[in-house]
């Protein structure tokens, strides 16, 4: 088995990105060797020396437990920040990642099944999921069927399920999962939300609101909800409330916080006992307490995900679901993946969850982004280069822009388009660890990039007509592929499957379909 210096792959991480002597002394150095660091170090992962600790989870732990010490403010800020640091290099080291798959493959022996870090494998097969779902939690999954998007909701809640109450509830799936199956004859919210019955003195709980409560319940784990073929029946009808609620997110102190989804006074003639007993189970009447006390908000740690398939038995999504989801499409791969001991190992538990830091939103607004000290550098370079890409909204946007191509169209982006565009490129700054200001153009690309794919273009369709430009001689389609090309090619091109290409792919497939009258994205 190869030896692989740690200190010095992670000293080389902290040069490249651009942090000081000083910092980088301290950092990799000084705080690893503090008595109190080495103590919980201990503590939580068997060993004081930080630099035998090479999976990000018990990293994140030890950060954590640090910030909860009698240290001085100022110290113990310093030595969790320091730690944190140490935590995203792990995540994003292909050392780190070679040496361990390498490792827990010679312990495999004959089976080779080989696990990939957790954070490593967040970073990668889950990347563009988890970076949609900390922008926005409603996410909607496209593409023919059998291409598994079912099974990616799963996939998270797995990945994420600590061990404990919620890996033993007896099913086959963890206890952070819940699938409701759409029906087409869904027209209102009874079907979610549930309803109050005057004639049995009983309010007739759901699925969703029972798994909304559980999230309440179990603040510190993401949950997961999978609406499956979420657009059988028409989603602005039965899914109403929680599309309007979603918008009222606020950060109130840590948490976010929304209006009610169902207020106290719903189950205010809700009793628990009947003429003839109990009126509901154990656990539904735990809710219906609960509700009674406290209505029901959207929990901060609850995702919801819908799986769409497009054919003559679905519905067209209407631009209030649109405009409020991101929507990635899932298509398929290559078939001999399915064989990989990767694949294997997608539904099984994780040794090492991740946390829901990695999912729950920061942010709520762009200028909290802004107003926060790690981003205020970028103020002004995000207030310039992203509402010049972006273009006004109000008609007179710059031709070079993507509201200069939309303009003669209903298809133009306005302020929650802007808004996710800044809080998703927050989360890509973080990641590449807080780079100089002039060292963000290629994530400011990747971010518009993202937004174009999954926000901007599942809004465009129309017949020819419609998306004529440049008096008929070309259309929106043509023009965004040219604005692509001009902003946001990459020096090298070779990765068929870079987001740079997806997008180009995608305006040629829509363009290519406008060819025959009429596109859309799905």
């Amino acid at each position: 088995m190869r030896k692989i210096d740690v200190k010095q792959l992670y000293i080389n991480y902290l040069k490249k990105s651009g942090k000081s002597e000083h910092t980088i002394a301290t950092y990799s150095n000084s705080t690893p060797n503090k008595k109190d660091v080495r103590t919980v170090a201990k503590e939580i992962s068997g060993t004081e020396n930080l630099y035998d600790i090479l999976y990000p989870y018990p990293v994140y732990l030890i950060a954590e437990e640090i910030k909860s010490k009698p240290f001085d403010i100022q110290g113990k800020q310093m030595y969790s920040n320091a730690i944190r640091q140490y935590q995203l290099f792990l995540s994003q080291s292909k050392d780190i990642y070679d040496y361990l798959l390498e490792e827990n493959k010679d312990k495999k022996g004959d089976k080779a099944i080989q696990k990939k870090p957790d954070s490593y494998a967040l970073l990668c097969s889950s990347k563009i999921y988890i970076t949609a779902l900390r922008t926005k939690p409603f996410l909607l999954l496209a593409g023919i069927s059998g291409t598994g998007k079912s099974q990616k909701v799963q996939e998270l809640a797995f990945m994420t399920c600590p061990d404990g109450e919620l890996r033993n509830e007896g099913g086959t799936t963890p206890g952070n999962y819940c699938l409701v199956e759409v029906k087409p004859n869904w027209h209102d919210s009874t079907e979610l939300l549930g309803y109050y019955s005057a004639l049995s003195g009983k309010y007739e709980l759901k699925d969703f609101i029972r798994f909304a409560y559980k999230a309440s319940q179990n603040k510190d784990v993401p949950f997961f909800l999978c609406l499956d073929e979420m657009n059988l029946a028409p989603v602005e009808q039965y899914f109403a409330e929680y599309l309007s609620v979603l918008e009222t997110r606020k950060i109130v102190g840590d948490n976010i916080h929304t209006q009610y989804l169902l207020r106290k006074e719903v189950f205010s003639n809700c009793e628990l006992q009947g003429e003839n007993g109990n009126l509901y189970s154990e656990k539904d009447a735990e809710i219906i307490t609960y509700l009674k006390e406290n209505g029901l908000t959207l929990p901060d740690n609850l995702f919801v995900i819908g799986t769409v398939n497009m054919d003559d038995t679905t519905h067209q999504f209407s631009r209030k679901v649109i405009d409020r989801a991101f929507t990635i499409e899932m298509n398929g791969g290559k078939m001999s993946e399915m064989f990989s001991p990767e694949s294997r190992m997608l539904l099984e538990y994780r040794d090492e969850p991740i946390p829901l830091e990695a999912f729950k939103a920061e942010f709520v607004r762009a200028y909290e982004v802004l107003d926060d000290v790690r981003f205020a550098k970028y103020k002004d370079v995000i207030s310039t280069r992203i509402p010049a890409l972006l273009g006004d909204s109000d008609g007179t946007a710059d031709a070079d822009s993507i509201n200069g191509i939309l303009n003669e169209t209903p298809f133009r982006v306005s302020y929650r388009v802007q808004n996710e565009l800044v809080l998703y490129l927050s989360t890509l700054i973080e990641r590449a660890n807080f780079p100089m200001p002039d060292q963000i153009e290629g994530l400011i690309g990747e971010a518009t990039l993202a937004i174009l794919l999954e926000k901007v273009l599942p809004r465009v369709q129309g017949e020819q007509k419609q998306l004529a430009t440049q008096k008929g001689k070309s259309n929106v389609l043509k023009d965004l592929k040219t604005f692509v090309e001009s902003h946001f090619k990459p020096e090298d091109d070779a990765d068929a499957n870079s987001l740079y290409n997806q997008v180009l792919r995608k305006l040629k497939e829509m363009d290519d379909k406008l060819a025959n009258y009429y596109t859309n994205f799905f």
